[in-house]
């Protein structure tokens, strides 16, 4: 396997799944602790990752290696730095009120999701949800939200969100935390009903949504 796909897979599993030691992440890749080791490393002089050592209470200590501000960083995508750039530049210069905000960023969220808004508004009984899930799972991720989701019901879905690509612009800007949590009723429509559960904005390591089919 191409030693740079690995190093950037170590981090996404980190960034994933919280800490690891160097034998969890040999077990997840199949390969030998020493390794993993190499990489861990490699990502340590970088400056990508930190480790602190856990003592149980018994055994040895366990080095647990975790992401680092700068690796954080890595993924902050472009919709970030685009979205940030010309919300600041409305809100400099006295361009729209709060409420023509939340009209314009509500807005951009169909051209950042496009086809999961398309096929949600054309869903009928005779479309598979699960395909649509797809749709919204392969778009979610391509924004950076690190996205994946379980099937926990009939018609049910649990939607998890690893990263939130638009955190720091949400902190300064409070309408925009709250579209964000909101995001996918606003995109789903009224064929479908989302809560959410947790959020990134909020504290919490990852973001979840309980989806269900509005019957």
């Amino acid at each position: 396997m191409d030693k740079t796909k690995v190093s950037d897979n170590i981090l996404n599993f980190i960034k994933l799944n919280g800490p690891q030691t160097a034998q969890s992440l040999a077990d997840a890749f199949r390969v030998t602790p020493m390794a993993i080791r190499q990489h861990l490393y490699l990502h340590n002089k970088n400056g990508l990752i930190d480790y602190h050592d856990q003592k149980p209470i018994r055994g040895r200590p366990k080095r647990l290696w975790s992401l680092t501000e700068l690796a954080e960083k890595k993924y902050v995508d472009n919709t970030h730095f685009q979205m940030s750039i010309t919300l600041k530049a409305i809100l400099d210069h006295n361009i729209m009120n709060e409420k023509q905000l939340i009209k314009l960023y509500e807005e951009t969220l169909f051209s950042r999701f496009p086809h999961t808004a398309k096929q949600a508004r054309q869903f009928g009984l005779d479309m598979n949800i699960g395909k649509l899930i797809s749709v919204l799972c392969q778009e979610a991720s391509n924004l950076g939200y690190l996205f994946e989701y379980t099937e926990i019901g009939r018609a049910e879905y649990l939607l998890t969100e690893h990263h939130e690509p638009l955190k720091l612009i949400s902190q300064k800007h409070e309408f925009i935390k709250n579209i964000e949590c909101n995001k996918y009723n606003i995109i789903l429509g009224e064929n479908f009903h989302v809560d959410c559960i947790s959020h990134i904005l909020s504290g919490h390591y990852c973001s979840k949504y309980k989806l269900t089919k509005r019957m």
